[in-house]
């Protein structure tokens, strides 16, 4: 851990925000309120992590001079040195290598933020760690295949307000949403007071007010993924680095609808010999039976396109 100290904000409006004790962020935040944590990756140890592994995947598709522009300048200027479709490109790469962080990055910050009688509660961790990259806006304005492509919407171009339930998260999920670097009102995300149809997928509410947090490299900001929430445009001329993971508190787990199914880990057996059924809850539901019904249905429309090809190149 590093020697900066971390604090906890209640945020209320896009500029108001309230000091309270750290080690209630977690349980407010479980309950609906939206809570910053400042310093949280930092002080854990794994800011740094994660600016080595967005620097180290640069490297494999940019010259050295490029990386060493970002390390003085920041990953904010990433896409002075990498196109967007590079950019597209990199993300799931970097995808797969976060993944083993997701544990550590949401145990450490439930403890953080939690007094130690409520750090040993049960809850479960996503098996996932988000990363993101969203470039400013007007780079992709006009790109249709860029902006067509669902798996970069939130990552690399903004996403319309929707609730995680809807993507087939658990219902009750955490999100814990952290910058890599500075991130301001105009490229940030925004989190709704008022819930609506999620048929209604306009940004625009003038009678709502809204959260849009400004965070500091390593500040998390920590809230109820099933309240609306989306990207807010990014008008900067930096590109909007970030990652994200979610946890979800209690004994069961209770998906969304969709496809979009994710393993959760439950906290309580990792670390025992029981760990390889930590995942088990998860997949013996509905949404992870979903999940394999689409991947089976996929697999065979790819097996139909690869034979429909070749039966093309034979006559």
């Amino acid at each position: 851990m590093t020697g900066t100290h971390p604090r906890a904000f209640v945020l209320d409006g896009s500029e108001s925000r309230t000091e309270v004790p750290l080690t209630d962020a977690v349980g407010l935040a479980n309950g609906g309120v939206v809570v910053q944590i400042e310093h949280a990756l930092d002080h854990l140890g794994f800011l740094a992590q994660f600016e080595e592994l967005y620097l180290n995947g640069i490297a494999q598709v940019a010259p050295p001079e490029a990386v060493e522009h970002l390390r003085s300048q920041g990953l904010q200027r990433m896409h002075d040195v990498l196109t967007p479709e590079q950019i597209a490109d990199l993300l799931p790469v970097l995808d797969r290598q976060a993944k083993p962080l997701a544990i550590p990055v949401a145990s450490g910050i439930v403890a953080l933020g939690s007094q130690r009688s409520q750090g040993a509660r049960s809850y479960f961790i996503c098996s996932r760690t988000w990363v993101r990259a969203q470039v400013p806006y007007r780079l992709v304005a006009d790109d249709a295949a860029i902006r067509s492509l669902g798996h970069l919407s939130g990552h690399l171009v903004p996403t319309s307000a929707h609730r995680d339930v809807d993507l087939t998260h658990p219902r009750g999920t955490l999100s814990l949403w952290a910058a890599v670097v500075p991130i301001g009102l105009d490229n940030t995300i925004e989190l709704f007071d008022v819930q609506r149809s999620p048929a209604d997928s306009s940004t625009e509410h003038p009678d709502a007010r809204t959260v849009r947090p400004v965070l500091g490299p390593g500040d998390v900001v920590l809230f109820d993924a099933d309240r609306l929430h989306a990207s807010v445009p990014n008008t900067t001329d930096d590109t909007r680095v970030s990652i994200g993971t979610r946890v979800v508190f209690g004994r069961t787990l209770h998906y969304g609808p969709g496809t979009h199914w994710r393993p959760f880990y439950d906290a309580r057996l990792l670390g025992t010999p029981l760990e390889p059924l930590a995942t088990l809850q998860s997949r013996c539901t509905l949404a992870a039976l979903r999940r394999w019904q689409w991947q089976r249905a996929w697999r065979r429309q790819q097996a139909r396109a690869r034979q429909d090809s070749h039966t093309e190149l034979v006559t």
